[in-house]
């Protein structure tokens, strides 16, 4: 009862100066037949009567009766039989009194126990994602608050929730205006101006074109103005209606989006509001700023009730979904790839993490310094982020136990010296790295030597400029670190020196193997193990350069003499010595043959021509051809009727031929060896195109010599 006075109270206070509006005369010609079916008991027709009498909130005055329309909302109310049109003819009563006037006296308790009677079996609750939930269950606490005197925020808020009562739930849109007077009383309040400007220009809109919304280009307008004046409730309106509009001029770019996180730093919002505030925000943001402000919605919408958040379940359930996918670091590493927006946060590559950088330490120190990114620290939040770095730690180790090189193993241990962070796995790990080196044979006199060829061993040359640079730099350093060696040296004591072991090697002898080996390891990256004629002669100017010396000038006869698509021999046949070379014709299966006879010191060309060859590499068969051909007019003639067919069998000891056309005519098996001779393989444990191409042009020139010109047997 004490509540029931004090509304009463409230209600006396003001209702002299609130609605006494006259009450005006519907116009229910157009509904007689409703008006009938009403008489007769029809409770549909009796909510359509009444309703026409209370009119909508912003309809004029002068067709406005609250007093018939509270008589027919109060039938509808005292009948039983449609619980769903009593219940909206009880809420109507609620906002009948609740305003009072046009016939009928403002009565707070008769409109708080029509409520009352109501709320129990409807949710009367308002929800928005651009502004505050509104609740009738409330209502009346509201507006008690509201009615006091004071100038603190709370009073003032008050007022504001309660204008918003009035009007969201079209109880009076006079009382609504009223209210955001009171709460500019004493000061001027962005909030309250922006709402009494949007809903005047509400009602003129419907007053002048029917229409029941303003027009967007006229709504934001209006929203831009009081953002500029610091209203929150325009700056998440605006937020929300940018995410929804189609007009280019009003889509929200991400500066200014960002520009509104000050706003939710420093003003003193609801939870509430903070929420839709950073809902709206990830709406425009890209990339991490998105993805950090989904985790403050999630958190935001954990300290609420469901009801109040459910606008945001499709953030909520896109950060559930990322929160679920980082619980690793490895996972977060694999969003970071997966998700387009946040490519560029870890550039880490996954597969060298899962191998565990394969031993080398650099990528390991890269992925600590991104680690510490502090968007990443945010969008991990502090429990994740601390299950980061315990499973870094976990990799350094791994990493450590990975490293099977002398370089990677000297470049962890010159990392844990240097870096405090990794001081921790440094006293679990040093004296491991100390016994891996020595079993390695690795101490001070030597690790710069093994540090500098396995560097050479794992740096691929592009080019040849590239390998005369690296190999430049490589004497410098290796002399600089002799000479230092040197000068750190004290004079031996010669007495107790003891005798010099001959099985280490010098420092000159380190620097000229290391030397050695990076110049064929440049040579082999550049050209290839097997170049192409083309690449040989295209590089042999370089290959024979004084740099490269002496193994450019050992590769280039290698390239030219023994390797896959460029080899010679040579077989003596009686006196006359035959040397005998042949290169792959680039991008087919066919080599040209020179065969040259060596006489008194003597080379004369004795035969040119072609030799294909096709492997079955299944049944370990390779297949030979050599065409004869016949030198006239100064050229080699080639016939592609008359060759010699050579079978090259994996398994078999010998390899078997037969001449094709006219070759049989040059057969001569008068050649000074057995007579299995010329079928036997140059080398049974090799089975390759070109030693069947060598076992073959032999037996060309031992068995079919009359094919060759100045034949001298």
């Amino acid at each position: 009862m004490k509540i029931n006075f004090l509304l009463l109270f409230f209600a006396l206070f003001i209702g002299a100066n609130l609605f006494a509006q006259k009450k005006g005369k519907p116009d229910l010609k157009p509904y007689k037949d409703e008006m009938k079916r009403a008489k007769k008991g029809d409770v549909q027709a009796m909510m359509k009567i009444a309703d026409v009498c209370k009119g909508e909130m912003m309809q004029a005055d002068e067709i406005k009766d609250y007093k018939k329309a509270a008589e027919w909302y109060s039938k509808v109310a005292s009948q039983t039989e449609n619980q769903q049109l009593q219940t909206l003819a009880k809420y109507r009563l609620f906002q009948l009194y609740m305003l009072g006037g046009y016939g009928i006296g403002q009565d707070i308790n008769l409109a708080k126990s029509n409520l009352e009677q109501i709320l129990g079996q409807t949710d009367l609750r308002m929800t928005y994602d651009d502004k505050p939930n509104l609740d009738l269950k409330n209502f009346f606490d509201t507006y008690l608050k509201a009615q006091g005197t004071d100038t603190d925020l709370a009073t003032i808020e008050a007022k504001i929730l309660l204008a918003r009562y009035f009007f969201d739930y079209e109880i009076g849109y006079n009382a609504a205006l009223q209210w955001l007077t009171k709460a500019v009383a004493t000061g001027e309040n962005a909030d309250a101006s922006y709402l009494d400007e949007k809903w005047r220009t509400l009602f003129s809109v419907y007053r002048y074109s029917g229409e029941k919304e303003m027009t967007k280009n006229r709504l934001f307008d209006l929203l831009q103005k009081y953002v500029e004046k610091n209203s929150v409730l325009a700056k998440v309106e605006r937020l929300a209606e940018s995410g929804k509009t189609t007009l280019p001029l009003y889509k929200y770019t991400q500066q200014a989006a960002n520009q509104l996180v000050g706003t939710i730093n420093t003003s003193l919002l609801t939870p509430e509001m903070r929420l839709k505030m950073y809902y709206w925000l990830q709406k425009h943001e890209k990339g991490i700023p998105h993805y950090v402000t989904l985790r403050r919605v999630a958190i935001g919408a954990g300290g609420l009730d469901s009801a109040t958040t459910v606008f945001a379940k499709d953030a909520v359930e896109e950060f559930n979904v990322l929160i679920t996918k980082i619980q690793t670091l490895e996972g977060f590493m694999l969003v970071c790839e997966e998700y387009p927006s946040l490519k560029g946060l870890i550039t880490t590559n996954l597969e060298l993490y899962r191998a565990n950088f394969e031993g080398n330490v650099q990528p390991l120190i890269a992925l600590y310094k991104e680690l510490q990114k502090a968007d990443i620290k945010t969008l991990a939040g502090e429990i994740l982020y601390a299950k980061y770095n315990q499973q870094f730690m976990q990799k350094v180790t791994q990493v450590i136990d990975a490293a099977e090189s002398p370089r990677k193993l000297l470049d962890i241990q010159k990392e844990l010296d240097a870096n405090a962070w990794l001081k921790k796995e440094y006293t679990l790990q040093q004296e491991k790295i100390a016994k891996r080196l020595e079993n390695m044979g690795i101490d001070s006199t030597n690790q710069d030597f093994f540090y500098e060829m396995a560097a050479a061993e794992e740096t691929k040359f592009k080019t040849f400029d590239q390998g005369r640079y690296y190999l430049n730099n490589l004497d410098r350093k290796f002399s600089l670190i002799n000479t230092k060696n040197t000068k750190a040296k004290k004079t031996p004591n010669t007495s107790n020196t003891p005798p010099p072991n001959p099985n280490i090697m010098s420092r000159e002898m380190m620097k000229a193997r290391l030397l050695a080996y990076t110049r064929n390891k440049i040579i082999t990256d550049v050209i290839g193990e097997n170049p192409t004629r083309e690449l040989i002669t295209r590089h042999k100017q370089t290959l024979l350069e004084p740099w490269l010396q002496p193994e450019g000038m050992s590769k280039y006869f290698y390239y030219t003499s023994d390797s896959k698509f460029w080899f010679s021999g040579e077989i003596k046949r009686h006196h006359v010595l035959y040397f005998y070379e042949l290169v792959k014709n680039t991008g087919t299966d066919s080599y040209t043959l020179t065969i040259k006879s060596v006489v008194n010191n003597n080379a004369y060309l004795a035969f040119s021509s072609t030799v294909k060859a096709s492997a079955d590499v299944q049944n370990g068969v390779i297949n030979v051809n050599i065409y004869n051909a016949r030198y006239k007019g100064y050229q080699w003639l080639k016939s592609d009727v008359e060759y010699l067919k050579v079978n090259y069998d994996r398994v078999s000891p010998q390899i078997s031929y037969a001449p094709v056309g006219g070759l049989s005519q040059f057969e001569d098996k008068n050649h000074g060896y057995s007579t299995d001779f010329p079928a036997k393989k140059i080398d049974t444990r090799e089975f390759s195109e070109k030693t069947a191409i060598k076992t073959a042009v032999q037996c060309f020139i031992l068995e079919y010599n009359r094919a060759l010109l100045n034949s001298y047997n």
